[in-house]
């Protein structure tokens, strides 16, 4: 079984601070860390840390971070022969800093993650087409996503949309959506619904089904997770893991339920799944170095 992920790839350099910065400040950093990262990225590790064989279609810098990424992934047992060099740009890079709160400021260089065309999808046709399942992100040219979700609907691969950055869909991508996952955000972005608890995510992700998805995955802000299809709700509460970086998690979350569905699980044991990967994933600093195997993930729900 593979699963299939095309979106960003980049170098994450992640620092933390007491308070931060305002214009024309300085503040000294407490720690700092730099790795792998993208969300298709993560969510190969994911899927690869949760058991699955993972290919990466998505582009790197002809340049040291490039080969620093690759590498990093290549560790992780994801399939990377569809990963692009690309001379004319950068790799892509997202740069974070968060204060003791947990407040954040990003900056995100697409980099070459915007040279991911429709014809460099087209080229990886034959492996989306063989995939047990096809996760795409908004970190690349639509165009290209859009490619990709009617080569995966073509050959009957299930489509998983994570729609971030966020911004408004065309109904064309949803009907093509086997799934799609989203955060409070993203969901107000898509459906126009202020998502803050329960009731709030099952209205957006109700508005979701009537625009064509099978399932929406919605977080409904800090109380937990909404799983809604046409036949079945499933509501998991906020898991009681010691949690200090949520980086990572809606990623995690995406390639384990894509791989709980991908195996038959039943709706609520694959939203259990899901959920206990991302609650997880956020006990240790990073994204893809937190990311939960399997072992760990059916432990968790094991002594819920």
């Amino acid at each position: 079984m593979t699963i299939v992920c095309l979106g960003g790839i980049s170098l994450d350099i992640v620092s933390t601070v007491e308070a931060l910065p305002v214009a024309g400040s300085c503040r000294k950093a407490t720690s700092l860390a730099i790795g792998a990262g993208g969300k298709a990225a993560n969510q190969a590790v994911a899927a690869a840390r949760l058991g699955s064989a993972a290919l990466l279609i998505g582009a790197v810098g002809d340049d040291d971070c490039g080969r620093l990424v690759r590498s990093a992934l290549e560790a992780e047992s994801v399939d990377v022969r569809h990963v692009s060099r690309i001379a004319a740009s950068p790799t892509g890079a997202f740069v974070l800093v968060r204060d003791a709160t947990g407040e954040k400021q990003a900056v995100v260089l697409p980099g070459a993650n915007a040279y991911v065309t429709p014809e460099l999808v087209e080229d990886a046709a034959d492996v989306i087409a063989a995939g047990r399942a096809l996760l795409v992100q908004l970190e690349i040219p639509f165009e290209s996503v859009l490619r990709a979700a009617r080569i995966a609907h073509d050959a009957a691969v299930p489509l998983i949309v994570d729609p971030s950055p966020p911004r408004e869909l065309p109904d064309e991508l949803l009907r093509l959506a086997a799934v799609i996952r989203l955060n409070a955000r993203e969901a107000e972005t898509v459906t126009g619904i202020g998502v803050r608890d329960r009731v709030s995510a099952r209205a957006a992700a109700s508005a979701l089904l009537s625009r064509g998805v099978r399932l929406a995955a919605v977080e409904a802000g800090d109380e937990g997770n909404v799983f809604l299809t046409a036949d079945e709700e499933i509501f998991i509460p906020k898991l009681a893991v010691p949690s200090i970086d949520r980086l990572g998690a809606g990623d995690a979350l995406t390639a384990a339920l894509a791989i709980a569905l991908a195996e038959r699980m039943p709706l609520g044991s694959a939203a259990r799944f899901a959920s206990a990967a991302a609650a997880l994933t956020t006990r240790a600093p990073g994204a893809q170095t937190s990311m939960p195997t399997r072992a760990e993930v059916e432990t968790l729900i094991r002594d819920e």
